[in-house]
């Protein structure tokens, strides 16, 4: 995670550890940002389309995680995929969805 903000010229210094499971996330102190570690590189090909998904999501205008947009993601550190979100509040507002199939 610290190299890879490094990278990312993002400041690394107090970030704590928010959740380790499927992916290391870690809340920067510096930056209202999730940094997202996957385990290996062998999910580099998912994390790339997550990144495209969001980038997609944002355009479209629908309310979802996003990508900080002026990093190229997703990195990879050391044999781990790294991207990075943009944060989202406890306290925000849930949002609903209406679907119904075509």
């Amino acid at each position: 995670m610290t190299e890879a903000c490094r990278v990312a010229g993002l400041a690394s210094d107090g970030a704590r550890l928010i959740r380790l499971g499927e992916n290391a996330l870690f809340r920067l102190a510096a930056r209202p940002v999730i940094v997202r570690v996957a385990r290996s590189a062998e999910y580099l090909s998912s994390v790339r389309t997550e990144v495209r998904v969001s980038h997609w999501l944002a355009r479209e205008g629908f309310p979802a995680a996003r990508v900080v947009d002026d990093i190229e993601q997703p990195l990879l550190v050391d044999g781990h995929p790294v991207t990075f979100w943009h944060l989202i509040e406890a306290n925000a507002t849930p949002l609903t969805v209406n679907w119904a199939p075509s």
